[in-house]
């Protein structure tokens, strides 16, 4: 293909059946038309200079503030799990003792039937 040509395929359904699906053709450009309006584009103003050294401190930056986001997430999460892990202890102590109690009222009820 040569510069400014373009060729493509199209896809029909069922209900809407398409004819001719593939297609080549020619984009014809007026360049003088194309000259004129290029040479009517204005320069996009430079607002700031932004150097290497501007770019490479914004990276770390990021990279820093990044970093810091994910040890705060992790430590909360760790806070979260341990929370429910002391909890989930408590719970265990509580159910243990709840069933030593249980047991000795049981041993003290059986003695005393004896």
């Amino acid at each position: 293909m040569s510069s400014g040509e373009f060729v493509g395929m199209v896809a029909d359904n069922p209900e809407q059946k398409i004819s001719l699906k593939m297609f080549h053709s020619t984009i014809q450009n007026d360049h003088d038309a194309i000259a004129n309006e290029e040479a009517s584009f204005r320069s996009i103003p430079v607002i700031t200079k932004v150097t290497d050294e501007d770019i490479r401190e914004n990276y770390h930056k990021v990279k820093e503030d990044i970093q810091n986001l994910l040890f705060f997430e992790l430590a909360l999460l760790k806070a979260k799990n341990d929370t429910e892990q002391d909890e989930s202890v408590k719970r265990g102590i509580n159910e243990t003792l709840s069933s030593d109690h249980m047991e000795s009222n049981e041993e003290q009820g059986e003695s005393m039937s004896m």
